[in-house]
């Protein structure tokens, strides 16, 4: 009897490139710009919605380092690359993260 998932090819429902997760189970993050701005999220516990734009402009002002002002427009490209194609983000440090396309919000689960 095998373990591998009937919906992945390579046997980890994590591992969804084509699909939305809430099909596959939570995407794993990997983009370093993304997981700085979701660990923030996660930092400050965040668990009401918070606008995609809000979390990022939250992010540039409380934390001093490696995300630039410079950077805003690819931060927020990654993030929406991110979510139009995964409702659900496993955090690698942690945590899950939904996405509502609705209200364009994200929130700590």
């Amino acid at each position: 009897m095998s373990n591998r998932s009937p919906h992945s090819s390579n046997g980890d429902p994590r591992r969804n490139v084509t699909g939305t997760s809430r099909h596959y189970g939570p995407f794993v993050l990997r983009n370093p710009r993304c997981q700085f701005v979701l660990d923030f999220l996660r930092r400050t516990r965040q668990r009401s919605p918070v606008h995609v734009t809000d979390l990022i402009d939250e992010y540039l002002t409380a934390e001093v380092g490696p995300i630039s002002s410079d950077e805003l427009p690819a931060v927020r490209s990654d993030l929406y690359q991110l979510f139009s194609r995964h409702c659900l983000v496993q955090m690698e440090e942690g945590g899950l993260v939904t996405y509502d396309r609705y209200h364009d919000t994200v929130k700590l689960r």
